[in-house]
């Protein structure tokens, strides 16, 4: 078979048989705007696939020019065979050359414009979203067996394509636990940077306009994008071990090692070493409904180093209290108010 005859349509190669859908769906008259979206993105998402589309849009074409020859009104009559066999060989087969043209021609457009779409054409994957509460984690067993593990306040959509599977972080924290499909990169993006993995087990934290990516096993690409107007997007390759935390607000990310206890949030547990308190109190109020405020920029000054249960603030107020003497009280608007009652503060904090 020639590249010329219109196989494109058969089912037996899946971007032939995409491409033919897609090309009938575009000329009906009731295609929205989504579907022109969603087929810009199928044509972009694989070389194949555009080949597919052209071929067929070719063969199209091609029809067009033999659409007055006198053997049309025969093929597209109720008998499939011509009604006279006098024909000579090459003649029976440039008949069923155009026979074929011409139903896959019929075929694309009576799904167009009768309304077949739907029976035909399989709607690409539609996202899941998953959320957490305040104050709540949960973990997740994807489809293709990866884990993910959400922290408090964290919303999340994911979609798995053939070739990609892609998650997107809007918010919070999780950490992923990849099942190996090097056919299917798993995909995080977060605040416009994209985490690209196989089968590893990173921490990605969005946050603050930035993204704060941890890496406990393997190895991931993430791609950046400076913060220069058309800046192009760069690449950074992470090992096990290391800390990437690109922020849009700087024109390079900070790669470092990475803290041992980067993912102790997955215990319960928040860890503090030497921390600033305002950056404490944002921590613990992730996980509570009951916000902490810092009242003064003598309070604030403070610093903290301890390991706490994350859902338990008042022990984190209590220790505060007993070392720091810091007065708590309650606001309008019932928020715990710290601040020092005298300047004889002691150096560090352990609980």
């Amino acid at each position: 078979m020639s590249d010329n005859d219109l196989y494109i349509a058969s089912v037996g190669d899946p971007a032939r048989h995409d491409a033919a859908a897609w090309f009938a769906r575009l000329r009906a008259d009731d295609v929205s705007e989504a579907e022109r979206s969603a087929f810009h993105v199928w044509l972009s998402g694989d070389a194949g696939h555009r080949k597919a589309y052209e071929r067929l849009e070719a063969l199209w074409s091609d029809f067009g020019t033999h659409a007055e020859r006198p053997e049309m009104k025969t093929l597209l009559g109720a008998d499939a065979e011509p009604k006279s066999r006098r024909t000579a060989g090459r003649q029976r087969s440039e008949a069923r050359r155009l026979r074929t043209w011409v139903a896959a021609a019929a075929v694309l457009a009576l799904i167009a414009l009768a309304g077949g779409w739907t029976a035909w054409y399989v709607q690409p994957p539609s996202p899941q979203t998953y959320t957490t509460a305040v104050g709540q984690q949960r973990t997740l067993t994807l489809e293709d067996g990866s884990q993910v593990t959400m922290d408090t306040d964290t919303r999340l959509r994911v979609v798995f394509e053939k070739h990609a599977r892609r998650i997107k972080l809007e918010h919070g924290r999780a950490f992923f636990h990849v099942a190996k499909d090097i056919e299917r990169p798993f995909l995080v993006t977060a605040n416009g940077s994209v985490v690209r993995a196989v089968g590893t087990r990173f921490d990605v934290y969005e946050h603050n306009n930035e993204v704060d990516v941890t890496l406990v096993q393997g190895r991931v690409v993430v791609t950046w994008h400076g913060n220069q107007p058309g800046a192009l997007s760069q690449q950074t390759i992470m090992e096990a071990g290391q800390r990437l935390v690109v922020d849009k607000d700087h024109a390079q990310p900070v790669l470092e090692a990475a803290d041992t206890t980067a993912t102790a949030w997955l215990s319960g547990k928040l860890v503090f070493n030497d921390t600033p308190l305002p950056v404490a109190v944002a921590q613990f109020n992730r996980y509570s409904t009951n916000k902490i405020t810092v009242g003064d920029t003598k309070t604030a000054r403070l610093r903290v180093t301890g390991v706490f249960r994350s859902n338990d603030n008042r022990a984190f107020v209590d220790a505060l209290k007993m070392t720091y003497s810091v007065d708590v009280t309650h606001d309008k608007v019932n928020m715990l108010v710290l601040s020092l009652d005298h300047s004889n503060a002691r150096a560090g904090l352990r609980h």
